[in-house]
């Protein structure tokens, strides 16, 4: 060849992206040259002088070489591109997933907030059914304290005027359910128990007329357990009503504890029905505590609740005489927390009101 020779033009071959295959003819006994010409990319080689025959075969074998190569390219160029189409269809998938994915916690994130907004909102109107101050009675302190569960109950206490102004009538209530629900039946049943107490002077048929206005406004569902402690500061006497409520009172005198058993069933749920109070002689001395559930029935690791456990019997037995009702209350209270305290959450309000007679 005038400008390159034969082994020159393979490498040139060889750099070229091309589906072709390349045959030698080369000197007889030339292997030299033909092993350097196979090793550059030579299919085959022809020794001369040329067999024609021979070089037919050859051609034939090397074209249905090429055929298979460029059926196999081919093959591979249409592989490629099903892999690239089903990429980007997975891609499409991917971004629609994640689309999805981020609008699902987009939502999320807003019902969460709004969850807060409303436990925040139910909250603070349980707290705010709570009184700032205790009532002023001769020879009585009272002390009164509620702490509201993580999902927020119906928990409230109150300190409530009779049509009697010389008594005075302490309301400790239980609403079924949590969060707003119960917050709003809380707010409309302290309204009627406010109402109800100015127009009468004995427990029992306040008890009575807030059981006829619930069993009107509660839902079929719903129901409040209430406790009412009347005290008349001028007879030393306090008179309990007990409406489903079966953490009776408790009176600690002279070191013994015993409940006061008034019983009645939960209002809102039966009207037109009585309420039989139990009356109290009250000595110096005594210790009256009205609580809710949230006292009693608080569980420890082991599953045992707080009363059965026997620690409320003795820390109540164990708190002073000199010492204020507040600090006892919180006594009380502390030890209850620390007695659930390998539960997760506070699952329920816990309510407390100590009547202490001096």
């Amino acid at each position: 060849m005038p400008e390159m020779d034969g082994l020159t033009l393979l490498l040139e071959l060889l750099s070229l992206d091309l589906v072709l295959r390349s045959v030698v003819v080369s000197a007889y006994g030339d292997m030299q040259n033909i092993r350097t010409a196979m090793n550059r990319g030579a299919i085959d080689f022809i020794t001369k002088p040329i067999d024609f025959q021979d070089l037919e075969v050859t051609i034939a074998k090397t074209l249905e070489d090429v055929l298979q190569l460029k059926t196999a390219l081919e093959r591979e160029k249409q592989a490629r591109e099903a892999l690239e189409q089903l990429n980007n269809q997975l891609e499409e998938r991917i971004s629609e997933r994640t689309r999805e994915l981020e609008e699902a916690n987009a939502k999320l994130a807003e019902s969460e907030r709004e969850a807060r907004y409303e436990l925040e909102e139910a909250y603070q109107m349980q707290v705010g059914l709570l009184p700032e101050t205790a009532p002023e009675l001769p020879g009585i302190q009272v002390f009164g304290q509620s702490i509201p569960a993580k999902d927020v109950g119906g928990d409230f206490f109150d300190y409530l005027s009779c049509l009697d102004e010389t008594k005075s009538l302490i309301a400790v209530a239980d609403i079924s359910g949590k969060g707003m629900y119960a917050a709003m039946n809380a707010v409309m049943a302290s309204g009627i128990l406010q109402l109800t107490s100015k127009q009468h002077n004995n427990a029992a048929t306040i008890m009575d007329e807030v059981n006829d206005a619930l069993c009107q406004s509660l839902k079929s569902d719903m129901n409040a357990t209430i406790i009412l402690a009347e005290i008349d500061p001028a007879d030393r006497t306090m008179t309990i009503v007990n409406a489903g409520q079966h953490a009776y009172p408790l009176l600690c005198r002279n070191g013994q504890i015993e409940p006061i058993a008034a019983k009645g069933m939960a209002v809102g749920m039966i009207p037109s029905i009585s309420y039989t109070p139990v009356t109290l002689d009250l000595q110096v001395g005594d210790l009256i505590f009205l609580t809710t559930d949230g006292i009693t029935e608080p569980r420890n690791a082991e599953g045992m609740m707080y009363q059965e456990s026997g620690r409320l019997a003795e820390v109540i037995s164990n708190l002073q005489a000199d010492d204020s009702a507040e600090n006892m209350v919180d006594k009380v209270i502390n030890d209850v927390l620390h007695f659930s305290q390998d539960q997760d959450i506070q699952d329920d309000d816990i309510t407390l009101i100590l009547i202490h007679i001096m």
